[in-house]
């Protein structure tokens, strides 16, 4: 069989952007990108700030302002930092938000920024520029068969590498053609290579046709050409395969502590006549019992009854999706296994969600007696419990406009994994969606309601319905909950001890989307309860209930869009007077002009927060919770980009403006008022050589408090050039890059007044061999200053290097 070129398939682009000082955390350090220019692909970096930080699966949440869903995307591991890449295209609002979630040593959710990250995510602005005018398109390179070869019959291999598609790709809209023939359904598509193997073909002159298409049913890339099959036709299965192995390594010297790091590990996925295999292994030297798993397996087989119909198997580390409320981008190392037959659908899953890991008990000096002697105590820190969870899903296909499915997920903490820990907890959710689409999917309507109830104690002694209701006595003569008690009891789904709550807790989501006449509406109403609980989807905001309104309209031949959004949701719902409603208002504009005149957005948001909580209230220390919310937020963002070429150089200039104001209503919290203003200018230029340079300023104020106030002023520079060196010595690739970063950060309050530097320079390089693989490096190194004694500043300086080679077959 003819050998495949995969080795084309496979370009990195490496992109630093610019950013602005983000997040307090010691642990981590992350700047917000700025100087984004639509059509971007913006490059969201996290650096592990503290040696030997136990941390894995770091995700990154975003959404287009107004939205009420955020996008979640797994951040590759690149040694020292995690990333990932937004592809900003289809962005007109000009502002996304956006928050990063990661999971710790012992399985615990923590997020950037800290507090509320859902509510009061991070902002990065996207500067408006015309790129769907100028059919900024994905380029399609053909693999094979080439234009014009002839290709036996049997051995036909239709492979395609998309070059830069990313999230706005939508494979359900796209289109593969066989001489007219839509054969989409049959393709496969992984790491942006795009394939199809019939069996046979019939001898003769053949046409492909690729039809690329994003969410918005826009063409986004096209490719068409011919080939020739002939010669005879032999028995022999179509099968390809293709796969990759790497290995890296990183040294660093953070904090003045130094480490070095090392992984390794490859992919493999093939189809062999009706069967598609895949495979992943990870190793690191950073794997240890001591903390949740870093090195990674798996196995996927899937054999295809038809186009249509196929059965399923994975083993080893994997990630089941099956709506929000359930279980979501959650890590689970087991087996999973399904099948999909006419109509009928169903999966399953069991497995483990996080590994046990002990805590300790160890004796410490407690206290010093009278007498001078020393009182032992013990401390106790509790470790984490295993979790095996088991979950079944059948559900109902109706030809493609319409799939209803049921599910039923139960976790329980294993209280024997592990000798010193906390209270084990127990879950289980039931319930069902439903995802339906008309009229070519331009009306979709998606629902789901399950319902939950979690035992938070499953490790203590097993009690009676009378005894429970003796210790929980809201539950006597509650029949609904003595049914459920039962019906409990009787499957073995939760253990009755002391902790468990027997009356279910729900959580609904209902959604409708209308795209008509150039108009994307969107509809949202969602309630979680307090107590809902699944552990498939830790990052899940409990306690709300709202709608949510966002619409889109293009107008003037998609020159102008408009962008509405109304939201209005509760906080706390279960707790009447600290109950918090959130009102949120706004609408941005955005101008793309067909000729060359700057494009701009401007855009506009109130939101007001309000309680029922009094004075009263909060100096009742029985009640220490309640806080007073009576405050109202104006957001205003402006922006610009125009478009100039000098000397073939092709340069994009870029001014931004972003404000935003708190006023408080409560009295006694006037000093939580707070003002935050940036500007910032940004230089792309496109030069003939494939040099692509970058050059931006940003200011920024912010001042929180009004009679004590607390400053912070950050000024800083961003320069960063990349290079793109095609066929050097035959088709080999060179990518070097360099960014410098220099920043300046002042704080004051009423007593003192910290200003220091934070600069940040990195370079690398990517080079390709079509025959040898892929070699990259990258350094980085981070000065700054602390605070040390006697209000003197320290200087520290990280180092950072990282090594990596990656061979394709």
């Amino acid at each position: 069989m003819r050998t495949i070129r995969y080795l084309l398939l496979g370009v990195f682009m490496l992109i630093s952007l610019s950013a602005l000082a983000g997040s307090n955390s010691t642990m981590f350090f992350h700047d917000t990108p700025q100087g984004v220019v639509r059509g971007d692909k913006v490059r969201v970096e996290v650096m592990l700030n503290t040696p030997g930080a136990e941390i894995y699966d770091i995700s990154l949440f975003y959404r287009e302002t107004g939205k009420s869903e955020y996008t979640q995307v797994l951040m590759e591991n690149e040694g020292f930092l995690y990333q990932a890449s937004i592809n900003t295209e289809n962005i007109t609002s000009g502002r996304l938000e956006y928050f990063i979630g990661y999971e710790g040593r012992l399985g615990k959710i923590g997020t950037l920024p800290e507090i509320s990250a859902q509510t009061n995510p991070y902002v990065m602005l996207v500067a408006p520029a015309a790129v769907a005018a100028q059919k900024n398109m994905v380029e399609i390179v053909v693999v094979s068969p080439e234009p014009d070869e002839t290709v036996l019959p049997d051995e036909l291999v239709i492979a395609a590498y998309l070059m830069g598609v990313e999230s706005n790709f939508d494979l359900s809209r796209s289109k593969l053609l066989i001489d007219g023939t839509n054969v989409t359904s049959m393709i496969d598509f992984a790491d942006g290579v795009l394939t199809f193997s019939p069996k046979q073909i019939r001898g003769g002159t053949h046409n492909i046709e690729i039809n690329l298409m994003d969410a918005q049913n826009n063409l986004i890339g096209k490719k068409e050409w011919s080939f020739k099959a002939g010669g005879g036709v032999e028995t022999r299965t179509a099968s390809n395969y293709r796969g990759s192995v790497f290995i890296e390594n990183r040294y660093q010297d953070v904090s003045e502590i130094s480490d070095n790091f090392f992984r390794g590990g490859g992919e493999f996925s093939g189809r062999f006549s009706n069967l598609d295999a895949s495979a992943r292994l990870l190793f690191s030297s950073e794997e240890t019992p001591e903390r949740q798993p870093v090195n990674r397996y798996g196995v996927n087989l899937r054999y295809n009854l038809s186009s249509y119909n196929n059965i399923y198997l994975r083993g080893g580390d994997f990630t089941p999706i099956y709506n929000p409320l359930t279980f979501y981008n959650k890590r689970v190392r087991g087996i999973q296994t399904g099948l999909q037959l006419g109509f009928f659908l169903f999966d399953f899953v069991y497995g483990q969600s996080q590994r046990g890991i002990n805590g300790n008990r160890e004796l410490v000096p407690f206290d010093t007696l009278a007498n001078d002697d020393v009182l032992i105590d013990t401390l106790d820190q509790g470790g984490i419990y295993q979790e095996n969870i088991i979950a079944f899903r059948p559900g109902f296909r109706f030809g493609k406009h319409a799939t209803w499915s049921l599910n039923l997920l139960n976790a329980k903490e294993d209280p024997k994994s592990i000798k010193y820990g906390g209270n084990a907890k127990e879950s289980l959710v039931v319930g069902t969606d439903l995802s339906m689409n008309f009229d070519d999917r331009r009306i979709i309507i998606d629902a789901a309601v399950q319902a939950s109830i979690a035992n938070t104690n499953a490790g203590g002694a097993e009690v009676t319905w009378d005894t429970l209701t003796s210790i929980n006595s809201e539950l006597k003569d509650n029949s609904t909950a003595e049914s459920m008690f039962k019906l409990l009891e009787s499957t073995g789904f939760l253990s009755m001890t002391e902790g468990l709550s027997p009356l279910p807790s729900l959580g609904m989501n209902f959604e409708a989307t209308l795209r008509y006449f150039k108009n994307d509406l969107q509809l949202k109403y969602a309630s979680v309860a307090k107590n809902f609980a699944t552990p498939g989807n830790p990052y899940m905001l409990k306690d709300i209930n709202g709608i949510y309104i966002n619409d889109n309209l293009r107008i003037m031949n998609d020159q102008l869009f408009l962008n509405l959004f109304y939201n209005n949701f509760q906080q706390d719902k279960s707790n009447n007077k600290l109950s918090t409603s959130n009102q949120e208002i706004g609408a941005t504009v955005s101008y793309f002009p067909v000729g060359n005149i700057p494009s701009f957005t401007v855009g506009y948001a109130n939101i007001n927060r309000s309680n029922d909580v009094s004075l009263d209230d909060t100096t009742d220390f029985t009640n220490p919770e309640y806080y007073m919310e009576d405050n109202s937020t104006q957001r205003f963002m402006f922006s610009t980009t125009y478009n100039l070429e000098f000397s073939r150089v092709k340069n994009a200039l870029s001014l931004t403006m972003n404000t935003y104001g708190r006023d408080e209503g409560v009295e006694f919290k006037k000093n939580n008022t707070s003002d935050f203003t940036l500007y910032g200018i940004g230089l792309v230029s496109r030069f003939p050589i494939a040099l692509i340079t970058r050059l931006n300023y940003s200011q920024s104020a912010s001042v929180f408090g009004s009679t004590s106030k607390f400053e912070t002023n950050i000024q800083r520079i961003f320069l960063g050039a990349e290079y793109e060196l095609l066929n050097l010595m035959g088709s080999d690739q060179l990518r070097p890059f360099v960014n410098v970063t220099i920043q300046n950060i002042e704080n004051k309050d009423i007593n003192q007044t910290f200003d220091t530097p934070r600069n940040n320079y990195s370079f690398g390089l990517s080079y390709r061999n079509l025959q040898l693989g892929v070699f990259s490096l990258r350094f980085d190194q981070i000065s700054y200053q602390i605070m040390s004694v006697n209000n003197s500043k320290k200087d520290l300086s990280d180092t950072i290097f990282n090594v990596r080679y990656q061979y394709n077959f």
